[in-house]
Parts: C-alpha cells; structure tokens; sequence
C-alpha cells in the first residue's frame, strides 16, 4: 500500500491550507516533546531504526515500516469503499504516547471539509478506524461552524448505538487542557 502525494491536483487551495494547518498541530506536539507521527520518516525515527547517511527511511526498513503504520496513519479501504475505488485512508496524524489516531478539520470556506466530515461519519459507523482512540481536532472558524456542531450531534447519535466510542471532538483552542501531561 503506497501514497504519493504528487498524484493530487490542487485546484483550489485547499491542500495547501490543509497542509499549514496539519503542520501546526505537528508543532503543537513536538513543542511539547510529544512524538507526531505522519510520514515514514517520523515512523523509523519513532522505532529507532537506522537512517541512511542522507537522513533518508532504508529501503529494506520501507515494509516494515508501512505494516506498522498501518491501522495508526494508513487504514486500508474494505468492502463499499474499496468497490468504490478507495484504497485506503490516511490519518493526519499518530501520537503514539496517547496511541491515538488525529484528524484535523479546519478553513475558512463552506464545502469540501463538511463534505468530508459527513464523509468520515459514514467510515465510522462502519468501523474503518479500528479501536483505537481517534481525536477529531476542530481549528480556527470550524471550532464554532454549525456544520461542526452538526457532525458532533451525529457522532453523539452513533455512539448512542454503541458505535464510535472510541471518537471524541476536541477544539484546537482547547488541546492544552485536553493533553495536559
């Protein structure tokens, strides 16, 4: 199971913005000595695995790595949404000290991040997070949007039937009450 970025047009900003904004979580973690995991770099540096002189993943350490990703950064698509075409899923982020699972949801425009979030209610519903603990980290505009509030209203509803217990809704203004070590 392989990413490559490069195959994504951004025709609009969005990853771009997208990216800004995963990047300051990633420094929220790692201000405060808590290990982010998002790339296999991060991985073999996690697991202590020797890098190349360059700094680089090994290529023997590349499988190795990916199977330990998966079901923390990588979900593989099953059932509907592999039929769908969907391959597999990624997460923002892993934080192995809370062996959890972060999504970050943030911008200033109305679309594609409500589209996604519904998106994400269905993958969860369906279990495609697995058990572990999943922080779903609302930033900027989209700690108050009403589209947010209507997410975590269908999250309380599918935890109300025993399903994604393992999700809470936390606001990035709030993380440091939330993570306090």
């Amino acid at each position: 199971m392989t990413y490559n970025a490069q195959t994504t047009t951004d025709t609009h900003g969005a990853a771009r913005s997208g990216a800004q904004r995963e990047e300051r979580l990633r420094q929220w973690f790692i201000d405060r000595d808590i290990t982010f995991i998002k790339t296999t770099l991060d991985a073999a540096i996690h697991l202590g695995l020797p890098l190349t002189r360059g700094g680089n993943v090994r290529a023997k350490d590349r499988e190795f790595i990916a199977n330990w990703l998966e079901g923390r950064q990588v979900f593989p698509a099953q059932g509907d949404y592999a039929e769908c075409g969907f391959s597999f899923f990624l997460a923002d982020g892993y934080v192995p000290k809370y062996d959890a699972i972060f999504e970050l949801k943030g911008g200033d425009k109305q679309g594609t991040t409500e589209e996604k979030l519904f998106f994400d209610l269905m993958k969860m519903e369906d279990g495609c997070y697995g058990d572990r603990q999943v922080f779903y980290i609302f930033e900027g505009r989209k700690e108050e949007d009403k589209c947010t509030m209507l997410f975590a209203r269908r999250l309380k509803s599918l935890q109300e039937r025993g399903l994604a217990l393992n999700v809470t809704v936390v606001k990035f203004s709030e993380m440091d009450s939330t993570f306090a070590s």
